[in-house]
C-alpha cells in the first residue's frame, strides 16, 4: 500500500493515488521511493515514470473521487486555520530583502568580491597582453617573407612563423581556460558570500521570533510566482519587526556604518 500522502497530477491537479490504482500500476512500473509522483512535465524523479504508467489505468469514477477528496482536504485546512486564529495566533512580519540590503556584512562581502574581481581582471588583462604580443610577433615574421629571398631563407621564416603560431594557439587555449576557471571561481566566491550572509540573517530572525514567542513569522517581501507579485499584498505595519532585527544584525558593525551611504560608509581598512 502506498504512503497516505502519495499524490499524482492529472490535468494540472493533484490527487491522492487510490490503493487499487497503485496496485495495478505497480505491476507496470516500479520505483516509487518518494512521497510524490507526477504525470507529465519534466521528470526529475524515478517515481514520475511510475505515475505515467498507472495514470492510464484510472477510471473516470476514480478521478472524480480524487477531486472530491481534494476539496475535502482543502475545507479541512480552512477549518483548521479558523480554529488556530480563534486561539489568538501570534503573527509578525519581517522584510528579508531589507535585512540583506542593510546588513553591514553585505557591504563587507561586496568589498571583498570587488577586490577579487579587480585581481582577476588584472590577471586576465596580463594574459591578453601576452597573447596580443604573440600575434604581433607573428605579423612581424610574416613581413620578413619575400619572394626575392632564397628558398632556404624563406623556409626558415616559415618555420619560425609556424613555431610562433603554435605557441600563440597554445596560449590562446590556455587564456580561454584561465578565464573560464576564474569566472567559475568568482561565481563560487559570490555564491558562498551570499549564502553565508543569508544563513546568518535566517538564524538571527529565527532566534528573535522565538524570544517573543512568535507563532508565525512571514516575509513581507516574499514574491509569488509566476508573476512575481507580493505573496502577502498587505501586512500591518505594527506587525513588522524588521527595525528590531536590523539593530541586532548591525550591533557589531564598524564605527560610522550607515546602510544609506555608498559602501555603507565602511572604509577598505575596516574590511577583513
Amino acid at each position: 500500500m502506498p504512503p497516505p500522502s502519495l499524490l499524482c497530477r492529472w490535468d494540472s491537479e493533484y490527487f491522492p493515488i487510490p490503493p487499487g490504482a497503485f496496485a495495478r500500476g505497480a505491476n507496470e512500473k516500479q520505483g516509487v521511493s518518494d512521497n510524490y509522483a507526477k504525470k507529465g512535465g519534466k521528470k526529475t524523479h524515478a517515481e514520475l515514470d511510475f505515475c505515467s504508467a498507472w495514470g492510464n489505468v484510472l477510471s473516470s469514477q476514480e478521478i472524480e473521487s480524487m477531486k472530491i477528496s481534494i476539496v475535502s482536504m482543502m475545507m479541512a485546512a480552512v477549518i483548521g486555520l479558523m480554529t488556530t486564529a480563534q486561539a489568538e495566533l501570534k503573527v509578525a512580519s519581517v522584510n528579508m530583502q531589507e535585512l540583506y540590503k542593510k546588513y553591514y556584512k553585505r557591504f563587507e562581502a561586496e568589498k571583498r568580491l570587488s577586490e577579487l574581481k579587480a585581481s582577476i581582471d588584472k590577471d586576465v588583462a596580463a594574459r591578453q597582453e601576452k597573447l596580443q604580443a604573440l600575434m604581433k610577433a607573428m605579423q612581424e615574421i610574416r613581413k620578413k617573407d619575400d619572394p626575392a629571398l632564397t628558398e632556404n631563407a624563406r623556409k626558415a621564416i616559415q618555420t619560425e612563423f609556424q613555431m610562433k603560431q603554435n605557441t600563440a594557439q597554445a596560449e590562446e587555449q590556455e587564456y580561454k581556460s584561465f578565464v573560464q576557471r576564474k569566472q567559475m571561481a568568482f561565481q563560487e566566491a559570490q555564491k558562498s558570500e551570499i549564502l553565508t550572509i543569508l544563513q546568518e540573517i535566517q538564524k538571527i530572525v529565527e532566534d528573535a521570533a522565538a524570544k517573543v514567542d512568535c507563532d508565525l513569522l512571514i516575509d513581507s517581501a516574499a514574491a509569488a510566482p509566476p508573476m512575481g507579485t507580493k505573496a502577502f499584498p498587505y501586512v500591518k505595519k505594527n506587525l513588522d519587526i524588521t527595525p528590531e532585527i536590523l539593530k541586532i544584525l548591525n550591533a557589531s558593525a564598524p564605527a560610522g556604518f550607515d546602510p544609506d551611504k555608498p559602501a555603507g560608509g565602511i572604509s577598505a581598512a575596516a574590511v577583513q
